[in-house]
């Protein structure tokens, strides 16, 4: 536990998160909600628009939940910090309670210790999929005890998997297909009202997403149903075998960042976990446990199928609830199965990740004096001092050059620091006196030059000057008509 807490405690302790394009647009629409009072039923699109799907949004939850620390910290984004390693530390200790009271003290040890490590990066910057392992696992043991009260405990699991997707619509989606089908294949529930109530329990869940939907002509229906009509039509052609491929590699890798192992041990790992959970599902007779066990095996298998149907990469923040589910098979395996060999070949991969687990722990060390230059909190907030003291009180507008094109985060950092310290907010235009504010491309850092050469044509250049930081800021100046 102390591992864990330690791994996610870097950028709370230094006070420097990384700050980027989706920090920026996120902590934007925070803003909205809490200044200007403009609640929302939507949160940011699905992929940033990039999954293949149009007018698809996650739920709002991330952004209210965001609402308190934005609050209490005055909009410094430090508070979100504080967030996401409260919900990193709260997972920890779930995934603790809730293994030990279902499956015994010894697994619970391994299952936080690889909790601990794998899901450290999620405490350490603020991002929607981060809180999501809290909700996972309160599926898990919600779904753990859907044999003892299936009325009571379906419905929680369905109402749980529907909340996450208010921080990430794909985990949402391949946890509630997978619940359903272990409720008809696995436990063999045969009440239909069973059914209902967990239909009830993701409706509920999902209110906010019906209420917008019903609201704006059903686009999101649309927008799948489109996907599929066109699939059949053959009007979208989507290559299975290179989708096939692509997302296979997108699953391997998150199986691969689960275990802190070499190529060479992942692969012996990935063999014999699947032999050695098939032989359990074969050999041992029904029981709630071997349930759990069959939920977490369909698990891969089940969000594979659904973004079969996807052009689109399958990114890593898709995969979060795999982690766990891994991880849960992995600590079952090494303490509960009856075989001793087993056992002693899991300890021998446990034993296995300790080095790579060390260095783990080297780098978070190391991470505690981190700059972080052009990404992180500190240099941005530098910037921003800079052209407010260059500026010796005049007016002037700022324009941002920035790969990803968005400046979000440039202007909620003009917005929150630069106007509540100096008190006033820069606008946007090339007239009078106006800075560009550069981040170079780290793959192509000339990049910005045919911004100048086409953009930005307008004004003297009184003067150009790269900070300690990475940023370029250029001065200039147009004289008013």
């Amino acid at each position: 536990m102390l591992l864990g807490i330690g791994l996610r405690s870097p950028e709370l302790l230094n006070r420097n998160p990384l700050f980027g394009f989706d920090q920026g647009r996120d902590y934007l629409a925070v803003r909205k909600i809490v200044v200007e009072k403009k609640l929302t039923l939507i949160g940011a699109e699905v992929g940033a628009g990039m999954a293949g799907l149009q007018y698809l949004f996650h739920g709002p939850y991330y952004y209210y939940s965001l609402v308190i620390p934005f609050a209490l910290f005055g909009g410094d984004p430090y508070g979100g910090l504080v967030l996401m390693f409260a919900f990193g530390v709260a997972s920890l200790f779930l995934c603790f309670y809730f293994v030990w009271k279902s499956f015994g003290f010894k697994m619970a040890l391994i299952a936080t210790l690889l909790a601990g490590v794998a899901l450290s990066a999620q405490s350490r910057f603020m991002w929607n999929s981060h809180p999501s392992p809290l909700f996972i696992l309160l599926v898990f043991w919600s779904t753990f005890k859907i044999p003892q009260n299936p009325r009571k405990y379906f419905f929680w699991a369905c109402f749980w998997a529907g909340i996450i997707y208010g921080f990430q619509l794909a985990i949402s989606v391949a946890l509630l297909a997978s619940l359903f089908l272990f409720a008809i294949f696995i436990a063999k529930i045969k009440k239909l009202a069973i059914y209902f109530l967990g239909m009830a329990g993701m409706v509920l869940a999902y209110l906010p997403f019906f209420a917008f939907e019903a609201r704006h002509g059903l686009m999101a229906f649309k927008s799948v149903g489109n996907l599929f009509f066109n699939l059949l039509n053959r009007k979208t052609s989507l290559n299975f075998l290179a989708t096939f491929k692509d997302h296979r590699l997108s699953f391997w890798f998150n199986f691969r960042d689960t275990f802190y192992l070499s190529d060479q041990w992942r692969g012996w790992l990935a063999i014999f976990l699947l032999v050695a959970i098939i032989y359990y599902l074969i050999k041992q007779k029904r029981s709630p446990e071997k349930d759990f066990i069959a939920f977490l095996f369909i698990l891969p298998l089940v969000t594979f199928l659904i973004f079969i149907f996807l052009n689109s990469p399958v990114w890593g923040h898709y995969l979060v609830h795999l982690h766990l589910a891994y991880i849960l098979l992995f600590a079952f395996l090494a303490t509960k199965t009856k075989i001793s060999v087993v056992k002693v070949i899991f300890f021998v991969f446990l034993i296995a990740m300790l080095p790579l687990i060390f260095k783990e722990c080297q780098k978070a060390y190391a991470d505690l004096g981190d700059y972080g230059g052009e990404a992180k909190l500190k240099g941005k907030i530098e910037a921003v001092d800079y052209l407010y003291q260059d500026a010796g009180g005049e007016k002037f507008n700022v324009l941002v050059f920035t790969p990803p094109v968005y400046d979000y985060a440039y202007r909620y950092f003009l917005t929150w620091y630069g106007g509540k310290k100096y008190g006033y907010i820069p606008g946007d235009k090339k007239e009078g006196l106006f800075y560009l504010w550069i981040e170079q491309d780290s793959k192509k850092p000339w990049s910005y030059e045919g911004w100048l050469e086409t953009v930005i044509k307008e004004g003297e250049i009184l003067k150009e000057e790269k900070l300690p930081s990475g940023f370029i800021i250029q001065k200039r100046y147009v004289e008013k008509k």
